[in-house]
């Protein structure tokens, strides 16, 4: 039961050591405005950004902004990516039609 309790405390958010990972397998991490707050961290997928932050909503209308839980980040990402590539297949498909059309 200990062994479960301490599993759970273990902070599962975005960190400097994930965000590390991410760069050493090749991920451009940019910053840019999220909100009302400049310099927040995001990863650059073709056209789409991910962010490693989203608004958190505390007591009395008071919210702010924190680091994104590392599986989020990583499942968007992935969405991204494969949005991504079918999104490039689609335009070098049709610049290629164009040209084939043109060139007749």
């Amino acid at each position: 039961m200990k062994e479960t309790l301490d599993f759970l405390k273990k902070d599962r958010k975005v960190s400097q050591a994930f965000i590390e990972k991410l760069e050493k397998v090749g991920f451009e991490i940019k910053c840019g405005t999220y909100s009302y707050w400049n310099n927040q961290e995001y990863v650059q997928v073709g056209r789409e950004k991910v962010w490693l932050v989203e608004i958190k909503y505390f007591d009395c209308n008071n919210f702010g902004i924190t680091r994104r839980y590392q599986n989020d980040v990583i499942k968007e990402i992935i969405q991204a990516i494969e949005e991504q590539k079918r999104e490039a297949e689609k335009a070098d498909e049709l610049v290629n039609s164009f040209f084939e059309k043109l060139s007749r």
